[in-house]
């Protein structure tokens, strides 16, 4: 059968593609037997298989592989992390120096309105 890579994480080694038929199957790395189709897209041909059941693949060979600016059409992901707590603490100490900054500003006016009485 063939089919493209619809997703794929490296943290767990696995992924889902998408069949001729419009099925998803589950394929781990070691379902890989020529090159690795880390990046959705992927063209690949394999053997339907089942896992716990459930649809999947095995012996996948990458018939044709995704360049980067072409793996993002269409497809999810997985592996995409966003630094929140990065962004968050970022945003809470631009919150707190703009607050320290605006204490000093009302101080240094009122400062300057007691002298000028």
């Amino acid at each position: 059968m063939k089919g493209r890579v619809d997703s794929w994480s490296n943290s767990t080694a696995a992924g889902m593609l998408i069949d001729d038929d419009g099925t998803h199957r589950s394929f781990a790395a070691s379902d890989v037997i020529e090159s690795e189709p880390t990046l959705p897209g992927a063209l690949v041909e394999f053997t339907a298989s089942e896992s716990d059941g459930k649809p999947a693949a095995s012996n996948i060979r990458v018939l044709r592989r995704v360049e980067m600016a072409s793996a993002a059409e269409g497809v999810v992901i997985t592996d995409i992390k966003l630094p929140f707590f990065s962004v968050a603490w970022l945003v809470l100490q631009v919150a707190v120096v703009s607050f320290v900054l605006w204490l000093i500003l009302v101080g240094l006016m009122a400062a300057l309105h007691v002298a000028i009485r």
